[in-house]
């Protein structure tokens, strides 16, 4: 039998980052990845990721892209349509 424990989320967010995401263009990380000859990588971010990807919830994402979010520039949600 398996024992199920109930994971129950803070209505509060649990930081800063989650309180106010930051937000990189996915063209800056495809952009990154081909400058590095990682094509094919950079082939599955397109296919993957949103346009605007949130740095914390794909954080352990990026790390292992070898993409540093500190080098690219917040994308400006609230000037991206949709």
């Amino acid at each position: 039998m398996i024992n199920c424990v109930a994971v129950r989320r803070s209505a509060k967010p649990q930081n800063e980052n989650e309180e106010n995401p930051i937000h990189i263009d996915k063209a800056d990380i495809i952009s990154a990845l081909r400058s590095r000859g990682l094509n094919a990588r950079a082939d599955w971010v397109d296919r993957e990721l949103p346009g605007l990807v949130d740095t914390y919830k794909n954080t352990a994402l990026l790390r292992m892209l070898g993409v540093d979010p500190a080098g690219i520039s917040p994308a400006d949600a609230a000037s991206r349509p949709g």
